[in-house]
């Protein structure tokens, strides 16, 4: 093997090993997974059932923030929403109805965005999410 193609093989793997600890770094994924807990807390604190915990504090909130404590804000939610809760159009509307909630950035605070997933899984169940 030549020397150049040594490096490049060298490099190669160097890249390949760092691109698979940027993609699955277990520091990351435990950090998340304990900022599920904590959202988990927040929907047990609401009185939400162990079902509501589980469905949307490890599976919904990590599906659509990564369990993010910070605004997760995305193109089609258009809020602050761990959970995707959605203020685009006539949305607004059903969210301060729903859980008072009437604008996106109420969703910021945790509590908020949990009362609203709750009340929206206690009336709808999963269909909100697609399930």
């Amino acid at each position: 093997m030549s020397f150049k193609k040594f490096v490049a093989a060298w490099i190669g793997g160097v890249i390949l090993a760092v691109a698979s600890f940027v993609i699955h770094n277990p520091t990351a994924e435990a950090y998340n997974k304990r900022n599920c807990e904590q959202i988990v807390q927040e929907i047990k604190r609401q009185n939400g059932s162990a079902n509501a915990q589980q469905y949307l504090g490890r599976r919904i909130a990590w599906r659509e923030s990564g369990c993010s404590l910070q605004c997760v804000s995305d193109s089609d939610d258009h809020s602050c929403s761990r959970f995707g809760i959605n203020f685009k159009g006539s949305m607004g509307k059903f969210w301060g109805k729903l859980c008072g909630a009437w604008n996106r950035m109420a969703t910021k605070a945790l509590s908020v965005d949990v009362r609203c997933a709750l009340r929206a899984f206690k009336k709808y169940g999963t269909k909100p999410w697609g399930r």
